[in-house]
């Protein structure tokens, strides 16, 4: 599900081929936008375009839709650059794909995917950024996965956090792949992440219903900004 206060509008991902819109202020449905072949697993809106949607499932697909034009998708990602902008034929991965994230300014996508990769797409151009992460990511969650990231013009490299299957939160340069840190705690599979970027805390709910609180090492110590410079070793702390 994927709330959008300007217009008033939910989108919702209900297991189906379909994507539905829903009005919160008159408590309707709207719209339904149909274009997936299998079931839709993760909706995201556009920060910079608000008719703009983003969706992805278990077709292997990433399709970024108009809901002004909502007859068909504006684009479906292709990972070889190759296929044409809407062509059925394309694929964003060559599995399932759970989890999407717009960057702040709205000009990438982030896309994670069963086949274990993540990706991240030119929004403007419709292409693959073939950015290679780094690390064995772990991706076999069935519902929806939460990546969180650090605004750009807060934190140098921008940072990915990306929960994995096998308990771990996987931190990522967002434009080179380099891997700055692999978090480790007690627990089963982490579903989902949010970056506080005020508190420079990191929160993460897990496969035991457990919510952690992730800071910096260094931030309680020194008080300096995490994101300026991270090593290679575990320099974070949790606690419940």
């Amino acid at each position: 599900m994927s709330p959008r206060v300007r217009n008033g509008l939910v989108a919702s991902a209900l297991g189906d081929h379909f994507i539905r819109m829903c009005d919160i202020r008159h408590k309707v449905a709207v719209l339904t936008l149909s274009g997936h072949y299998k079931s839709v697993i993760a909706v995201q809106w556009s920060p910079l375009f608000h008719n703009m949607l983003a969706s992805a499932g278990e077709d292997g697909t990433v399709r970024i839709w108009d809901i002004r034009n909502p007859l068909r998708c504006l684009v479906s990602l292709d990972y070889t650059n190759k296929g044409s902008p809407t062509s059925a034929r394309n694929v964003g991965h060559s599995a399932p794909v759970n989890g999407l994230t717009f960057t702040h300014d709205g000009l990438h996508l982030l896309s994670t995917g069963q086949d274990n990769t993540l990706r991240l797409w030119d929004v403007y151009q419709g292409r693959n950024v073939l950015v290679e992460y780094d690390g064995e990511l772990v991706n076999k969650a069935r519902l929806c996965v939460t990546l969180a990231l650090t605004k750009s013009d807060k934190c140098i490299p921008p940072l990915v956090f990306h929960p994995t299957s096998d308990g771990r939160i996987l931190i990522y340069d967002l434009f080179d792949g380099t891997l700055h840190d692999s978090l480790h705690g007690p627990m089963s599979s982490i579903n989902c992440v949010i970056w506080r970027q005020y508190d420079q805390e990191l929160y993460s709910g897990d496969g035991d219903k457990r919510i952690l609180v992730w800071r910096s090492k260094a931030e309680e110590q020194e008080n300096e900004d995490v994101c300026v410079e991270m090593n290679e070793q575990d320099t974070w702390s949790d606690y419940e």
